[in-house]
């Protein structure tokens, strides 16, 4: 075991970090940052080692709950939870810059918000982001929650909120907890019965997404939505 003070201080996490800027840190050291100490027969660092290799890298900890991180030496519950907490503050702050300022023109950022909303979910979600006439997010919406292979979606009920909303235009996204970026044949009928729906109500269709915690399909990237002028 290589304790933290017996490293070079530009290796420390913490004087890294503070000489450096946090976005220096590697994955294992911004979790050591936070994490602070580790055990008498563990450095800090390789505790966020075995958190990195339980989560299967680093996307994967957001699946993890806060008894899961606890099954770790050197993690405690309240260690645990604020991890838990710094990654909701990231969901946070990303949702509330789409609120505000973010516009379909730039999906990198919704793209990777939904990533962290619902790509490492057991279970599937379907949101439904709302839009107005500039491409302004009015909201986003977890309509439809389903087994760890499939969800129920209405058509009707999305399109319920498009017009409660006033929203001009719509983007829909669903993860697939399995981990797989290609679409299935009901996710293809899925994505044709809502936009025979937003037709008849004159609403745009602007993207249906699948999201896994390591990427994003698209299926107006990829040729399976029609494309309305």
């Amino acid at each position: 075991m290589t304790k933290i003070k017996n490293l070079p201080e530009t290796e420390r996490p913490r004087e890294k970090a503070l000489q450096y800027g946090v976005r220096s840190l590697s994955n294992r050291e911004l979790l050591a940052l936070i994490l602070r100490t580790g055990t008498a027969g563990h450095s800090v660092l390789e505790v966020a080692d075995e958190l990195l290799k339980l989560a299967d890298g680093i996307q994967g900890i957001a699946r993890l709950d806060a008894q899961q991180m606890a099954e770790i030496s050197g993690i405690s519950k309240v260690k645990a939870m604020e991890l838990q907490a710094c990654l909701e503050l990231g969901r946070r702050c990303t949702a509330s810059t789409l609120q505000q300022e973010s516009r379909v023109a730039e999906p990198d950022q919704i793209r990777a918000w939904l990533q962290m909303e619902i790509g490492s979910q057991r279970q599937e979600h379907f949101l439904c982001l709302y839009l107005d006439h500039g491409g302004h997010l009015l909201h986003a919406r977890d309509l439809f929650v389903g087994t760890s292979t499939t969800s129920v979606v209405s058509p009707r009920e999305i399109l319920r909120y498009a017009l409660l909303d006033g929203a001009e235009a719509i983007l829909v996204a669903h993860n697939h907890p399995a981990g797989t970026l290609r679409p299935s044949s009901a996710d293809q009928q899925t994505t044709r019965l809502i936009q025979q729906a937003c037709d008849a109500m004159g609403i745009l269709l602007l993207d249906h997404l699948i999201v896994t915690q390591n990427g994003v399909y698209s299926f107006q990237d990829n040729g399976l939505l029609r494309v309305v002028n």
